[in-house]
């Protein structure tokens, strides 16, 4: 199955080492989100998972195994903190004669409650520079167009669609650097959300943060 994402606009495997934290601003809430690399052997292969969190809860995780997902977890309820395992997962690059082709991913998670169905296609859009840490690192930039379809039975109030644009900037040996995602509520309330790349630490730090 062929990567989307260039390996060589991905943080290099060989350097996660006992794992790598990504520290990203959010510049309109002057809020810090982190992005947890770590490195570890799942059946017969090397594969990379990554923890997204902020200083007092778990948002989302993944398992990547050469640039394809893999497996997903995510919350459904700030309220409950548990995480569930997406379900009929699909990640597909087409080659539709573009650069990169075109990304599609799927997944749906549930429980008794609710369903949250959640769907990506993403393309290129375009090259780039960015200055970051004292160098000008080449990147590409990529536009994710997505849905998040809230459904239940039991409580109906809680049917919504939020549609969300992604720009992502993935950086030349670094990953990604910057994003900007735009959400559309159902009562067409508009979040505006950037988050830039400031540090890069060696080390593991989740279980610090949520205490």
């Amino acid at each position: 199955m062929p990567r989307f994402i260039p390996k060589s606009f991905e943080y290099p495997d060989d350097s996660i080492g006992e794992g790598k934290t990504f520290t990203f601003h959010d510049s309109v809430h002057n809020k810090n989100t982190y992005r947890e690399f770590r490195s570890f052997v799942k059946g017969n292969d090397t594969v990379q998972s990554c923890f997204r969190y902020n200083d007092t809860a778990v948002f989302d995780s993944a398992i990547m195994n050469h640039g394809q997902l893999i497996e997903t977890y995510g919350q459904l309820s700030s309220l409950i903190p548990k995480m569930y395992k997406g379900e009929d997962l699909v990640d597909v690059t087409i080659n539709d004669g573009t650069k990169l082709g075109r990304n599609k991913q799927s997944w749906t998670y549930h429980n008794d409650t609710m369903t949250v169905a959640i769907t990506t296609e993403s393309k290129f859009m375009k090259d780039t520079s960015i200055q970051w840490n004292g160098q000008l690192l080449p990147c590409l930039v990529i536009q994710s167009n997505g849905k998040i379809a809230v459904s239940s039975k039991l409580y109906t109030s809680l049917n919504h669609t939020t549609k969300a644009i992604y720009y992502g900037y993935y950086a030349k040996n670094t990953g990604l650097i910057k994003y900007i995602l735009t959400l559309r509520e159902r009562d067409n309330n508009v979040q505006y959300l950037q988050w830039n790349l400031t540090s890069i630490y060696n080390g593991i730090n989740l279980i610090a943060h949520l205490r």
